[in-house]
């Protein structure tokens, strides 16, 4: 998914909330296996990305020197650190 289309669908799922809150999408590198890019928009309507590395099993965030073990660790840093809110909905990506 390019970032144009990542940023159209998040941008109509934030409008289209009565109460607009932060979402993400997880998007995959079509260039280096095991790389991801989450973009997300946030409180203020701001579209954001942050990669994420697979480093032997383990995972970066960013360009923080901080290893998470496994992705279930990623998804709880992620939405503490930056505030990503909610995946968009598969109904709204299809």
């Amino acid at each position: 998914m390019s970032d144009s289309k990542a940023e159209q669908l998040l941008t109509n799922v934030f409008d289209t909330n009565t109460t607009p809150h932060p979402h993400y999408l997880l998007k995959y590198s079509l260039h280096s296996i095991g790389e991801f890019k989450i973009a997300y928009i946030d409180k203020t309507r701001k579209i954001n990305y942050v990669k994420i590395h697979n480093i032997g099993g383990s995972w970066r965030i960013g360009q923080s020197p901080k290893i998470c073990e496994n992705w279930k660790r990623v998804k709880t840093v992620c939405k503490q650190v930056l505030g990503i809110g909610s995946h968009v909905p598969k109904k709204k990506i299809l």
